[in-house]
């Protein structure tokens, strides 16, 4: 991982400075034919912590349906709808914790 360009496909991220504003920027470059975005490193950050929460939320959700469907063998409908259940508990538990910063346009 790292900054600069990366192989085709993929997402690239790296760090410059705004020549409008003379502040750091942090920019996405998408995969060819996409564009790209820069963020201030602010909001680099929040979505930083976005995608490691979203990440490790992922990890749960798999585990989760996993052990639903396999060891307690419920339905795989039935099982998501429990996901559902859950993402609405944690939600109303900790609104603040799962809310997910807007994307840049």
């Amino acid at each position: 991982m790292g900054e600069g360009v990366g192989a085709a496909g993929q997402i690239t991220v790296q760090s410059v400075v705004s020549s409008a504003t003379m502040e750091g920027m942090v920019q996405f470059r998408w995969p060819e034919g996409s564009r790209g975005c820069q963020l201030t490193a602010v909001e680099a950050v929040q979505h930083a912590l976005a995608i490691l929460e979203a990440a490790a939320r992922a990890t749960t959700d798999a585990f989760l349906f996993r052990f639903l469907t396999d060891q307690l063998k419920t339905p795989p409908d039935a099982a998501a709808k429990v996901l559902q259940e859950f993402r609405a508990y944690c939600l109303r538990r900790e609104p603040e914790n799962w809310q997910e910063p807007p994307c840049a346009p």
